[in-house]
C-alpha cells in the first residue's frame, strides 16, 4: 500500500460521508479509493487529453501603472469599473482554477451581458476575437483579444445553492451564483444572468446534453478583454469544489487592468459578507493498493487530474461520486 493524504475541505468530506454510507458503495475510505481507482481505469480514455498537460507560464510581472492588480480569494468576487478601451487581464493564480465572468453596461440603460446573444454569434466555445454582447438592444461590451488557454464555455449557467443541494446533504454550498449576487448588491446591478465560464473546456453530445472535462489551465495562463464599452465587470474563481471546474481545491484569481483613464464608476452598496471565504481544508490519510500504484503513476505523469499522488487521488474520488453516485456518465468526461 501507498500511502496519500487527501486534503478535503469540510463540503467534500460530506459528499465522501455520504458514499460510505450508500448501501452500495464500500464503507470504508480506502476501499472506497481503491473502488474509485478502478472506476478510473476503466474510463475510455479521452484523445484530447492523451498527451502530456501543457506547461505552466510565468506569471504577469507587476506593472506599477496597473490601475487594478489583486489576486481575488477563493469563495469571494471581484467587481472592476472599465472605460473603454481599458484591458482587463483574468490570470490563472492556481493550476486549474477556472472562474465566472458577467458584464454589466455602465450607461444607465440596464444592459448587460448576454450568453446566448453572444453563443449566436461566437458558438459554444468563444475565444480570441470573440465580442460579448448585450441584452437588446444590443451593444458590445468586450471583445477577447488574447487568451492563451481558451476556449471558454458560454453553455453553463453559473453554479447555484439550489444544484448542490439536489445532489448533497447540502443546503448552503459555496456557489457562484451567490457570490456574484453578492457583488451585484455592492455594485447596485442586476438582475442575474449566465457568465462566461473561463477555461471550462465543454461540448455537446450526440444526443444533445452538453458534456465538460475539468479545467486544465495553468499557472498563468491569461484572457485579455478590452472594453468597447464603460461597463462594470464581475469576477469570481468558480465555487464548486465537486465537479471540476477548480482543481478539487477552491483558489484564487488574479485580476489585472490596465488603462488610460479612471474607474467610470464606483460601488456604494453593502460591502460583501463572503461566508465560504476561508473553508476549513483538513488531510485525511488512505492508501493506494498496490495493484493501482501504476495507474495512479500513470495519470499523475500526464497532468490532467493533478501532479502528486493525493491531489490524483482525491481527484479520482470525487469523479466516482459523479459517476457511481450521480450517475453523470458521459456528460462527465
Amino acid at each position: 500500500m501507498t500511502d496519500v493524504i487527501l486534503r478535503l475541505n469540510d463540503q467534500q468530506r460530506v459528499v465522501v460521508d455520504e458514499m460510505l454510507a450508500h448501501p452500495a458503495l464500500p464503507s470504508t475510505l480506502d476501499d472506497l479509493v481503491a473502488a474509485a481507482i478502478a472506476h478510473d481505469a476503466a474510463r475510455p480514455r479521452d484523445p484530447r487529453r492523451s498527451g502530456p498537460r501543457p506547461p505552466a507560464r510565468p506569471p504577469t510581472p507587476h506593472d506599477p501603472d496597473a490601475r487594478v492588480d489583486e489576486v481575488v480569494p477563493a469563495c469571494t468576487s471581484l467587481g472592476v469599473a472599465l472605460r473603454a478601451g481599458d484591458i482587463l487581464r483574468v490570470e490563472v493564480a492556481v493550476d486549474g482554477q477556472g472562474a465566472d465572468l458577467n458584464a454589466f453596461a455602465l450607461d444607465g440603460s440596464g444592459r448587460h451581458f448576454d450568453a446566448a446573444r453572444t453563443r449566436s454569434t461566437t458558438g459554444l466555445r468563444p475565444t480570441t476575437g470573440a465580442v460579448l454582447m448585450s441584452t437588446a438592444p444590443e451593444i458590445a461590451l468586450l471583445e477577447i483579444v488574447q487568451d492563451t488557454a481558451g476556449p471558454h464555455d458560454l453553455g453553463f449557467p453559473a453554479c447555484s445553492a439550489g444544484e448542490f443541494a439536489a445532489v448533497t446533504a447540502q443546503e448552503d454550498h459555496s456557489n457562484c451564483t451567490d457570490l456574484q449576487r453578492e457583488m451585484q448588491r455592492r455594485w447596485g446591478v442586476g438582475p442575474d444572468h449566465d457568465p462566461l465560464n473561463l477555461w471550462l473546456p465543454t461540448d455537446v453530445l450526440p444526443d444533445g446534453r452538453l458534456c465538460w472535462w475539468p479545467c486544465a489551465c495553468r499557472v498563468g495562463d491569461h484572457v485579455d478583454l478590452r472594453a468597447l464599452a464603460d461597463v462594470l465587470v464581475i469576477v469570481n474563481p468558480c465555487a464548486s469544489d465537486l465537479f471540476g471546474a477548480s482543481p478539487w481545491e477552491l483558489g484564487p484569481i488574479r485580476v489585472i487592468v490596465t488603462g488610460d483613464g479612471r474607474a467610470p464608476a464606483q460601488p456604494t452598496g453593502p460591502r460583501p459578507a463572503w461566508r465560504w471565504r476561508g473553508l476549513p481544508v483538513r488531510e485525511v490519510p488512505t492508501a493506494v493498493p498496490a495493484a493501482w500504484r501504476a495507474h495512479v503513476a500513470a495519470v499523475r505523469e500526464l497532468g490532467w487530474l493533478g501532479f502528486t499522488d493525493d491531489a490524483v487521488v482525491r481527484a479520482m474520488l470525487l469523479r466516482y461520486w459523479e459517476g457511481a453516485v450521480l450517475g453523470l456518465g458521459d456528460v462527465s468526461r
